[in-house]
């Protein structure tokens, strides 16, 4: 079904672009030259195949002219990076959708290997598309500096970062943060010049109207989750797909780290927290399963004592889609930011919530390295090259981790002794899946690092000045990200000037 739905849509778009063209020019001369197609993500990769196809097939165009056509004209934007999304299918299951595309794609490598043999596109009975993008389009772009400079590739690799129509975005999602940038005029309906509010950092009328901004905002989202809420308590997000590369897992572990800390040290200070997660996962996927239950029981055990859901709070909205995604990123106080840094390719959201004038903890790769590491972000985990080091080195052991850090082992003992009626989750499942592929994803090793700057965010929250000051340089941080721009100014060709 799903390659059926990814042949449809793509194949439907290109013969629309033919015909459009055609109507415009009489013919297909000059195509090259006049437009361009970005090919967004893995799923409408059959749309390089079906141009060839047509430009071979209904224009008498040999293989060899179209694919040096769709070269010129096709641009890849890889979004997923990690394997199990990348996708490939039986050479089957593409010659039942339609016998042509596979013929062509057979054709398209006869051609290909006559100018690199090593190159394939069927291998062992799959159709790859990842390397159908790679080889037929002009650049493959990542939207990491650090993954295009640590990929290897025959064909031309290129990165950008993709911005926001920022103007559009905050007039029709957060109007509360509007109405405070036109009271100081940073906002009117002739221009718009978000740096103004650097001017604005130490006027104490214009933090304490953010913040005014922000609680209703809260409050919408606390209708939303209908639940009981603290809305001056921290909200602490993370909002993005259910998937062990994304750490919702390491989230929640250093949720139930602070729930058993504080269970033993009532006496303590704790900044009241409201934790939002929110995201879809693919149905079939045991981990995100596993991922969710975890969460809600977590979210059981801790609305089950009365002392503790008064400082420490889990809300979980389902149904994400683009309308609650919306709600919860104008009430975001923090924004978390977990994936590894060796598989963080951009994470639009966390370019959203800045916008949204949200703090934001991230770890050390994709577009927080590319933007020369902002200051007012909280930063754990290491980078790329100590991640990929580790793993070629085999440094590191997620047993004898384990055994040797005393955070890791405390969370861990008391989820898997805790009684069922308290906490509904068997949490052995968890640990042996983790333990069994050595902690891949490092969620014992980040732990720690995680717990420690979320100890500093508490305290800077307290702090409502020092607080606003960061969400202000994160906003002008977002600002750079101007979709318009990128287009206008830059070109279509030219991705490696950012």
């Amino acid at each position: 079904l799903r390659l059926k739905q990814e042949y449809f849509y793509s194949a439907s778009a290109i013969r629309d672009i033919f015909k459009r063209y055609i109507n415009r020019y009489g013919s297909i001369e000059g195509i090259d030259e006049r437009i361009k197609i970005f090919s967004n993500d893995i799923h409408p990769t059959i749309a390089l195949v079906e141009f060839i196809r047509i430009l071979n097939i209904r224009f008498s165009i040999d293989i060899k002219e179209a694919i040096f056509i769709t070269r010129r004209i096709f641009e890849h934007i890889a979004f997923s990076i990690t394997s199990d999304s990348l996708e490939s299918y039986p050479v089957d299951m593409i010659k039942r959708v339609n016998p042509e595309i596979l013929e062509t794609i057979i054709s398209i490598q006869s051609i290909l290997q006559e100018e690199d043999p090593k190159t394939f596109l069927i291998k062992n009975g799959y159709a790859y598309f990842k390397n159908i993008n790679l080889a037929l389009s002009n650049n493959y772009i990542y939207l990491s500096k650090i993954l295009k400079e640590e990929k290897s590739a025959r064909r031309k690799l290129s990165f950008t970062n993709l911005g926001t129509d920022r103007l559009m975005y905050l007039e029709k999602n957060n109007t509360r943060l509007m109405d405070v940038f036109r009271r100081y005029e940073i906002f009117d309906k002739k221009s718009y010049d978000i740096s103004k509010i650097a001017s604005l950092r130490n006027c104490s009328n214009f933090i304490d109207d953010l913040e005014e901004a922000k609680y209703h905002n809260k409050l919408e989202l606390i209708d939303l989750a209908k639940e009981k809420i603290n809305p001056y308590s921290l909200f602490d997000v993370q909002l993005s797909i259910i998937h062990e590369s994304k750490r919702q897992i390491l989230n929640a572990l250093a949720i139930a780290y602070k729930y058993y800390y504080f269970k033993e040290n009532t006496n303590i200070r704790i900044t009241p927290k409201t934790y939002v997660f929110s995201g879809k996962a693919n149905e079939g996927y045991f981990m995100a399963k596993e991922t969710i239950k975890f969460i809600l029981a977590l979210k059981h055990m801790i609305d089950k004592d009365k002392i503790i859901r008064e400082k420490i709070k889990i809300v979980f909205i389902e149904d994400l889609d683009v309308y609650r995604s919306k709600i919860i990123l104008k009430a975001t106080d923090i924004y978390n930011n977990l994936t590894l840094a060796n598989l963080d390719n951009q994470d639009f959201h966390m370019l959203n919530s800045a916008l949204n004038m949200t703090n934001i903890l991230t770890t050390r790769g994709g577009i927080y390295e590319n933007t020369g590491r902002n200051k007012s972000f909280y930063a754990i985990g290491d980078s790329y090259r100590e991640i990929v080091d580790d793993k070629e080195s085999a440094s590191y052991d997620a047993n004898n981790f384990y055994y040797a850090n005393d955070m890791v082992r405390y969370t861990i003992e008391n989820l898997i002794r805790e009684s069922y009626d308290i906490f509904p989750y068997d949490f052995k499942v968890m640990y042996d899946q983790i333990m069994m592929y050595n902690d891949s994803f490092r969620i014992f090793k980040d732990l720690e690092d995680l717990l420690v700057n979320r100890e500093e965010i508490e305290l800077d929250y307290l702090e409502k000045n020092k607080w606003v000051k960061n969400e202000i340089d994160n906003i002008l941080w977002a600002n750079n990200f101007k979709l318009d721009n990128k287009i206008i100014r830059n070109g279509i060709n030219d991705w490696n000037k950012n």
